[in-house]
């Protein structure tokens, strides 16, 4: 049940706009449901050890109905819990972070730190580096910043979400800095991702498989040569030459033949390690 759009407003570029500027929007015709808005932080407000820079969302204890994270580990967010933060699952494994542990994050306004309850996985979220802390929590790390506005909306006709966000841009523009990102931007961007990576598999898979042929000729001639007396052998005792290369062959197809299985088995045990990331993506 994810938001077809999402709207930024830039309040640290314009203090005066208050976090209900963007709600209008759940207004408008056309909306089945609202998730916000919420406060965010702007680039730079927030580190990570390892001056990995992250966006702070503020988000309630109770999950929205509308563009609700998925949990991956742990929990989400307790009510009155001010000291825990839930992160984006890949940022806290790039981190070394597990449950339990604490999070040191240096602020504008000092350091804090936090427990780690959970990660989540949130396809709606502004960047792969992201963290979620009750409002009340990110209103204490920033006692007196203006922090930035997010708002998500889904649609009774998702294929019209760019005009939709168009439309709602344009009525907030004389209030404050609105920027938006609608599912088909997103769709659109994994899809050119996933076309490079196709074109890359595509060539670097022909190059392979034309160094594996060569390698298996040469390799094939060279036992051949190799063996050259039992060739030799073969054909004193009556052996055709199709016979010959029968035996040859044979013996080629049954090495290949347990390297493949052998291949097959260790793909099939390495597969799950390998690809968890894209698997707990695909999941969610």
């Amino acid at each position: 049940n994810g938001a077809h759009v999402w709207f930024n407003t830039m309040l640290a570029a314009a203090p005066s706009a208050p976090l209900s500027d963007l709600e209008p929007i759940g207004n408008i015709e056309g909306v089945s449901g609202t998730a916000g808005p919420y406060a965010v932080t702007p680039a730079g407000y927030a580190v990570l050890p390892g001056t990995q820079p992250f966006t702070i969302i503020g988000m309630p204890s109770e999950m929205p109905e509308v563009g609700a994270v998925s949990i991956v580990h742990g929990r989400w967010l307790n009510a009155g819990a001010v000291t825990e933060i839930v992160l984006d699952v890949f940022l806290a494994r790039g981190l070394g972070y597990s449950i339990g542990d604490e999070v040191e994050i240096d602020t504008v306004d000092g350091f804090h730190t936090m427990t780690l309850v959970g990660t989540v996985m949130d396809p709606g979220a502004p960047g792969f580096a992201t963290g979620y802390v009750l409002p009340t929590t990110l209103r204490l790390m920033f006692p007196s910043r203006q922090l930035d506005s997010r708002f998500g909306v889904r649609l009774e006709h998702p294929g019209r979400s760019g005009e939709f966000a168009e439309l709602a841009r344009s009525i907030l523009l004389t209030q404050s800095p609105v920027r938006f990102t609608d599912w088909h931007w997103v769709k659109q961007s994994a899809d050119d991702e996933t076309q490079v990576i196709r074109v890359f598999l595509v060539v670097f898979g022909s190059f392979a498989l034309a160094a594996s042929v060569f390698i298996l000729l040469y390799t094939v001639e060279a036992n051949v040569l190799s063996r050259f007396r039992e060739v030799g052998l073969l054909k004193a005792i009556g052996f055709t030459t199709v016979q010959v290369t029968a035996v040859f062959m044979a013996s080629q197809l049954i090495v290949g033949t347990a390297a493949t299985l052998a291949g097959m088995g260790l793909g099939v045990a390495l597969a799950p390690a390998l690809t968890s990331d894209l698997t707990l993506a695909l999941r969610m």
